[in-house]
């Protein structure tokens, strides 16, 4: 009788010990190896404990993969760039003629190569830059500010690069033109582009008229800026900004339209 109250006693010990071993890696969060050096042969409660960290894990590794293509996408597109960069010969560097700028020569009276290297890209809006037709011309700086579209308002025909998303709407900066018609296919343009994690070029002839207009429409179509704080944002950056008579008419049927949806 006695022998099997020591007998109870012993296994009592050694189980409260394996409770205790199992407590002490529970608070310090030892790894499944160092877990089973310290385990009592015949027992199986870290077993059962190394189990539940596999569970742990595997819901773990899913939430990574979940997250993963977010990062995943932000480094596409990082490696996207520099993989252009690399591509790109540069032959649009030396750009002789901001008027014809795939000709060898310039005939003009003005020295247009100068007024070329002092266009500048300017972003306007965070992802959207705005400028004259010869900016879609700057392959090297478009590239280096991660600009991956661009929307063409000029009419004018040239050489798209490999590098671009283009897309060209056809019109004229006059009072007939209905730029309105444009703003849906333009903002999802715009919209697409910087949800892909790449940026806009918008572009026109002088780059004070078509191209702030369909920005203008961008903001207020998509991200709910009224006609007048828009207006007085691009002309933060561009003093000479000035849509044509109708567009402004245009634009500010618009901007009453989508107020009156929110």
């Amino acid at each position: 009788m006695e022998e099997e109250m020591d007998d109870q006693s012993n296994l009592e010990i050694i189980e409260e010990d394996d409770k205790e071993q199992t407590q002490v890696w529970s608070n310090i969060g030892g790894t499944s190896i160092q877990r089973r050096n310290m385990e009592t042969p015949g027992t199986n409660i870290i077993t059962q404990r190394d189990d539940t960290s596999a569970i742990k894990q595997r819901a773990d590794d899913e939430i990574d993969i979940i997250s993963q293509p977010q990062q995943d996408g932000k480094e596409n597109e990082e490696n996207k760039q520099s993989a252009a960069l690399l591509q790109y010969n540069g032959e649009e560097d030396d750009i002789i003629c901001g008027r014809f700028p795939h000709l060898d020569v310039c005939g003009c009276e003005i020295p247009s190569f100068i007024a070329l290297k002092e266009i500048k890209l300017i972003e306007v809006i965070d992802g959207v830059f705005m400028g004259p037709f010869q900016a879609a011309f700057k392959t090297r700086e478009l590239l280096e500010n991660n600009v991956t579209h661009i929307l063409n308002l000029s009419t004018r025909e040239f050489t798209k690069r490999k590098f671009f998303k283009y897309l060209d709407i056809n019109i004229y900066d006059n009072h007939t033109e209905d730029a309105r018609k444009y703003f849906r296919i333009t903002n999802r343009f715009i919209k697409k582009a910087k949800e892909e994690g790449g940026k806009v070029l918008v572009s026109c002839i002088a780059g004070k008229s078509r191209s702030p207009t369909f920005i203008l429409a961008y903001l207020i179509g998509v991200e709910k800026v009224k006609l007048k704080d828009g207006l007085a944002l691009l002309r933060q950056f561009v003093p000479e900004v000035e849509p044509n008579d109708a567009f402004i008419k245009q634009l500010q049927e618009y901007d009453l339209e989508i107020l009156s949806k929110y």
